[in-house]
């Protein structure tokens, strides 16, 4: 890869734009003998962290690409940037070690006729994968005056590198006009007035589909070296494990999840098992807890037992033993089904099962607190009619289950016993229950892509598994047991000839999780383990093992050491970026909402204040993070984007809602505006949208699934919408489907350095 140089320097058939405050400056060639010094000029720069950074986009190769910049192209631009790998062919960072911090921002939501700009093109005689240039608003004026157009005529503008701006007023070149400006403005002036340029991407998915951005932004691809060594550690600690002779009783104790990653995955602790964890190290070997998480728990959880309807597993003697003669356990398999009120999730049925006998210790329908909202029939099976006259409620389910799991008079030959499900946090939230020791087959058994690699093991093994990419419970029974469950004819418990079966049933599940537990503990100790092909780790992983650029630290002799990248996520809890963040030492700030997220943002800006103390020294406060990731998610929200799932497939409804959109547009002009102000010198800003309008895309897709549900039920005749329109399903409807798929697969990408 070859350096660039400004103001004179460049490669091969690549030009550069010179600094347009000089006269007379222009376009020019460099010719290839000068690329070694463009080279030495880089690492010369190295020493000099003051010098301003900048972008430049590289147009001719960006020509060369058959798809437009994907969202890990995006990432590795970050990765760059933080000095974690190579550079792109289609940016060029000039004065990249100069960066202080990165800070990517996804806000889903924007779209070009946002910011004044034309449809990216969909004629395959146009590239629609250039930078677009982007107007400036009206009445916006800078020292240089209007906004600059440095061209040749005849000049092949895609043969050029595109400059953006260095400072947060003046963007250095633009193309000529592409479009009209509309009179009133563009509807995000920060945008328009900070960012020159917006580059079309494209995000992941199949013809017909759009996949998780997260999921291609946060996986990162190993290198040979770290995929050698790992696939090394794990083959090593496999035969360690095959080696070792277990009882049933030992087995299972292995399976209980740890205090350690109960709290990584979500689980409610008991207060004394958090204190317990908060005394001791918050490490188990696979999962290492920060201290503040382990003491926000403590709070929340102690909130919870204060407020009305919590309740905790009584603490058992630590020396109590087994009460099985085989040296195994009480495990008890439990499943709830819930359904959706004014306040949340609500239980509506509670089973529990006896793993050693497989007896129902009790199966019972409640009655929610509050309103009804959503049986979600789909999923719960539970219905308003199986509900009727049902008196039963949460407190009385408690009070059973408490008969279970308190310790009797004599406890010298018992043990806490063990709570078995499937993703059983959930379960617990709606028990409003904390108990200590849990088996989870959400964690037990592997998603054939659920790996997610603690850098910080030598053994090998895996750390925890991605939340988004646990496996089902379904899939499980029907690849390990060999039978399908949630589709039965039949209910049961306390359903039975009550309702028709419909969606998911309590006992079934249950069962199926008991099941599921047998199998493992008669087979070898990787039955129900994919095999690690070791391809990708979590982005936050990865920068674990970074001390990035110029990160120093004073050590207790005064002495400066280099430190360890320091990162922040922003971002709702659910939404997927918390994914092994606080499990690899990134500091997490949960929000609930875009304002929150401001607040959070800044929070990680203004923390700054320590100096550095080696030889590179500079004016400037060493910023808190070296990396700040968050989203802003209310556009896209305000929008009905983001379309909640529902029990029956029914296709959405695209709404003109150009007023809360307009609303929510220029609240997020104001927070980003907010935010770069608070920026330290020399932070680069990474900005993208992820992906388009999906809800043309959706509807579609809702539309195909429901024909697809009647054509298996042979019933296409006479088939109607719940809107009563005829449901059909033609060649033509395909098409759409791949359009839409296509246009929502569209975003923007938006780079700047203040």
């Amino acid at each position: 890869m070859h350096s660039l140089r400004s103001p004179e320097a460049q490669e091969g058939n690549l030009a550069i734009v010179t600094t347009p405050s000089i006269p007379g400056d222009e376009w020019t060639r460099v010719e290839k003998r000068k690329v070694k010094k463009a080279r030495k000029l880089e690492e010369g720069q190295k020493m000099d962290p003051s010098a301003q950074p900048r972008f430049f986009y590289v147009n001719s190769e960006i020509i060369k690409r058959r798809d437009a910049i994907g969202i890990s192209d995006i990432r590795d631009v970050t990765l760059h940037l933080l000095g974690e790998t190579g550079p792109q062919s289609w940016l060029k960072v000039e004065n990249r070690h100069s960066i202080q911090t990165v800070v990517a921002l996804l806000v889903p939501g924007i779209l070009p006729e946002h910011l004044n700009l034309p449809p990216i093109p969909t004629d395959a005689m146009k590239n629609p994968n250039l930078p677009l240039s982007i107007p400036l608003p009206p009445t916006s004026t800078t020292s240089l005056g209007a906004k600059p157009t440095l061209f040749a005529p005849g000049a092949n503008y895609s043969q050029l590198v595109k400059s953006l701006f260095t400072s947060s007023l003046e963007p250095i070149a633009q193309d000529p006009p592409q479009t009209q400006q509309r009179t009133d403005g563009p509807l995000l002036p920060f945008i328009s007035k900070t960012f020159s340029h917006a580059v079309p991407t494209r995000a992941p998915g199949d013809a017909t589909r759009l996949f998780s951005v997260l999921g291609s932004y946060f996986d990162v691809p190993l290198s040979r070296e770290e995929r050698a060594r790992r696939q090394k550690a794990s083959e090593e600690a496999r035969k360690v494990k095959e080696s070792q002779k277990e009882g049933a009783g030992d087995k299972i104790e292995s399976f209980v999840v740890s205090p350690q990653r109960m709290l990584a995955n979500g689980y409610p602790l008991p207060t004394y098992a958090v204190r317990s964890l908060q005394s001791s190290n918050t490490s188990d070997g696979k999962e290492t807890v920060r201290e503040d998480d382990v003491t926000s728990a403590l709070k929340e959880m102690q909130k919870s037992m204060e407020s009305e309807g919590w309740i905790e597993t009584p603490e058992w003697p630590s020396t109590s033993e087994s009460n099985q003669e085989d040296g195994t356990p009480e495990i008890i398999a439990v499943d709830c089904e819930m359904c959706l009120t004014s306040e949340g999730k609500e239980l509506t049925r509670c089973c529990f099962i006896s793993f050693s006998t497989g007896e129902v210790l009790f199966d019972m329908l409640v009655k929610p607190h509050r309103e009804i909202l959503d049986y979600l029939t789909r999923w719960s099976g539970i219905t308003a009619e199986a509900l009727e006259g049902v008196t039963t409620t949460l407190a009385d389910v408690q009070k059973e289950i408490l008969k279970h799991l308190s310790p009797p008079p004599n406890t010298s030959a018992r043990k806490c016993p063990i709570l078995l499900g499937h993703s059983l946090e959930s379960d617990l939230y709606a028990l409003h229950l904390a108990h200590p020791r849990v088996i989870d087959t959400a964690l037990l058994f592997h998603h054939p892509r659920a790996f997610a690699f603690s850098s910080s093991r030598e053994d090998g093994e895996l750390a925890a598994l991605k939340p988004h990419m646990k496996p089902g419970l379904a899939w499980l029974t029907k690849t390990f047991c060999g039978r399908i469950i949630q589709q039965q004819p039949a209910a049961t418990g306390p359903l039975q000839g009550k309702v028709e079966r419909v969606g998911h049933d309590a006992e079934e599940d249950a069962r199926a999780c008991v099941e599921l537990l047998q199998r493992k503990i008669m087979n070898p100790p990787s039955f129900g383990e994919v095999e690690n092909k070791f391809e990708t780790e979590r982005i936050w992983e990865k920068l674990s093992r970074s001390h990035g650029r110029h990160n120093y630290e004073t050590d207790a002799s005064g002495m400066p050491k280099r430190r360890k990248l320091r990162c922040a996520v922003v971002d709702r809890p659910n939404g997927g970026s918390f994914a092994s963040a606080s499990t690899n030492g990134v500091d997490v700030v949960p929000c609930a909402n875009d304002d929150e997220a401001m607040k959070g943002i800044l929070k990680c800006v203004l923390q700054g204040g320590k100096k550095k103390e080696n030889a590179m020294e500079v004016d400037d406060p060493d910023p808190s993070y070296d990396f700040i990731w968050a989203r802003l998610g209310e556009v896209a929200e305000s929008g009905g984007w983001l379309v909640a799932r529902q029990s029956s497939p029914e296709p959405v409804v695209v709404e003109d809602r150009t007023e809360e959109t307009t609303a929510a547009l220029s609240a997020l002009n104001s927070r980003l505006s907010t935010i770069w102000t608070a920026l330290p010198p020399r932070t680069a800003m990474v900005l993208f949208t992820g992906h388009g309008d999906p809800r043309r895309m959706v509807s579609l897709q809702r539309q195909k699934a429901a024909w697809d549900a009647v054509v298996s039920r042979n019933a296409t005749a006479g088939a109607m919408t719940s809107d009563n329109k005829p449901l059909t399903w033609t060649v033509a409807d395909a098409r759409a489907l791949e359009e839409a798929a296509e246009l929502a697969k569209r975003g923007l990408l938006f780079l700047a350095i203040k």
